[in-house]
C-alpha cells in the first residue's frame, strides 16, 4: 500500500530533521530519525541512502558495532549494504546507493567484480551530474580495483610457480624413464639373443625422445626467462608522466585541456584559476574557465593503461 500524502509529508519533515542531525555529527540520532521516516515512506530511496551514510560515518568512527542505530541487528557494513541494496531496488540510477553498495561489498569481502561495477556506475552518474563526490568515488573505485588486482596477481603468481614445479617433475620423470629403458634392453638381450637386445635398445632410444636414447637437457634459464616475462604484468612500475597531472602529481581522474594545449586535473586547474590567476600554470598564457574543455582522449588513455597495468590503481588513491 502506497503512503498517504500525510505520511509522505511527515516523512519529509523527519528527513529534514535527520539532515540537520547529520550536519551536526549526530549520526546515530540521524539514523534513528531516517528509520522513523522509512516506516512512513518505505518507497523513498533517498531515506535508505541517508541512513546508510550515517552507518558509514559510524563505521569510520568505530562507533557502529552492535545492533542499534535504527537499522536492525548485524554489523555496520551489513546494514550499509542492506540499505544501499534497497535504495538501488527503488532507483537503479541512485548515485550514492551504487557508491555505498560497492564499498560495502568490498568491506564485507564480497564479490569485488560486483563492487567495481557498482562503483563504476556511481562514478558515471557523479560525472554526469557534476557532483563533487566523484573524487571520493574515484578513490574508492581505485582502492577496490587495487584489491582485485592484488588477489588476481597472487593467483597468477601461484599458477606460474606451480607450472614450473610441474615442468620440473615431468623432466625428472622423463629422465628416470630414459635411465630405466637401457636396463630393460640389456635384460631382454640376455633372454632373447642379440636381435631382441637390439630391438630393446631401439625402443629405449625412442622412449628417451632421441635417436641415441639420451634425454635433451632442459634449458632452465630460458624457461625462467619465459616465466619472468609472463609475470612482468604483475610487477609494479612507474606510471608514465603523460598520465599524471603536473599540478597534483597524481594519475588523472578528470583531465581537462586548456587552449594552450596543456592538460590538468579539472578541480586543480579551476582552483588555480580562481585563487592564483587566470593564466595557464605552465605556459603562463592567459586562460579562464571558459577555455577549459574535457580531455576525453586522455581520460580514455588513462583507463586503458589502468586496465593493462592493474598495479597502477594503487597510485590512484
Amino acid at each position: 500500500m502506497a503512503p498517504t500524502a500525510a505520511e509522505r509529508q511527515a516523512a519529509e519533515q523527519l528527513r529534514a530533521e535527520g539532515n540537520k542531525l547529520f550536519q551536526r555529527g549526530k549520526f546515530a540520532a540521524a539514523a534513528q530519525t531516517y528509520t522513523e521516516a522509512i516506516t512512513l515512506a518505505p518507497d523513498t530511496a533517498a531515506l535508505y541512502v541517508n541512513r546508510a551514510l550515517c552507518h558509514k560515518k559510524l563505521a569510520a568512527s568505530g562507533a557502529g558495532g552492535g545492533g542499534g542505530c535504527g537499522g536492525g541487528g548485524g554489523g555496520t557494513w551489513e546494514r550499509i549494504d542492506a540499505d544501499a541494496q534497497r535504495a538501488i531496488e527503488l532507483d537503479a540510477h541512485s548515485l550514492k546507493g551504487n557508491y555505498l553498495r560497492g564499498v560495502a561489498l568490498r568491506e564485507l569481502g564480497g564479490d569485488l567484480g560486483r563492487a567495481i561495477s557498482h562503483l563504476g556506475r556511481a562514478l558515471e552518474e557523479a560525472r554526469a551530474q557534476g557532483d563533487a563526490i566523484k573524487d571520493e568515488i574515484w578513490r574508492e573505485l581505485a582502492r577496490t580495483q587495487d584489491a582485485a588486482w592484488r588477489a588476481e596477481s597472487a593467483v597468477r603468481q601461484a599458477e606460474l610457480g606451480a607450472l614450473r614445479d610441474q615442468l620440473a617433475a615431468l623432466a625428472r620423470f622423463a629422465a628416470g624413464k630414459a635411465r630405466a629403458a637401457p636396463e630393460a634392453g640389456v635384460a631382454a638381450a640376455g633372454a632373447q639373443g642379440a636381435a631382441a637386445g637390439a630391438a630393446a635398445d631401439a625402443a629405449a632410444g625412442a622412449a628417451a625422445g632421441s635417436p641415441g636414447g639420451s634425454l635433451p637437457e632442459v634449458d632452465w634459464p630460458a624457461l625462467d626467462r619465459v616465466l619472468a616475462r609472463a609475470a612482468r604484468g604483475d610487477s609494479r612500475g612507474e606510471v608514465p608522466s603523460c598520465l599524471v597531472c603536473p599540478l597534483t602529481m597524481e594519475v588523472f581522474r578528470d583531465p581537462v585541456v586548456t587552449r594552450c594545449g596543456r592538460s590538468y586535473e579539472r578541480q586543480a586547474l579551476l582552483e588555480h584559476l580562481a585563487k592564483v590567476g587566470a593564466w595557464d600554470p605552465i605556459t603562463r598564457k592567459k586562460v579562464d574557465a571558459a577555455d577549459v574543455t574535457p580531455n576525453v582522449a586522455l581520460r580514455g588513455a588513462v583507463q586503458l593503461y589502468l586496465e593493462e597495468h592493474g598495479w597502477a590503481w594503487h597510485e590512484c588513491y
